[in-house]
């Protein structure tokens, strides 16, 4: 019963994982995408560039550590209680 439960609880870190994974493409689709810096050169197209990836990758990096943070919370449920 107890390899069922945190076989479980593993699926469910990976679905909620895979549905917040969906909605960070959703939002940068929606938010960083449509970001538009007027050009009158090409500094400034470089200047959008650097704007969008910064901007996704702050995005990403929230929802590494959203995942790192539940896999520490399921390690720590599941440690044995000797260590």
């Amino acid at each position: 019963m107890n390899a069922l439960r945190r076989s479980f609880e593993l699926a469910l870190i990976m679905v909620v994982v895979w549905l917040t994974m969906l909605l960070v493409f959703v939002v940068v689709d929606k938010v960083v995408v449509p970001i538009s810096i007027p050009k009158p050169n090409y500094v400034f197209v470089f200047l959008e560039a650097v704007v969008k990836l910064v901007a996704a990758s702050v995005i990403a990096l929230v929802w590494l550590g959203f995942w790192s943070f539940l896999v520490k919370i399921y390690r720590e449920k599941t440690k044995p209680s000797g260590e």
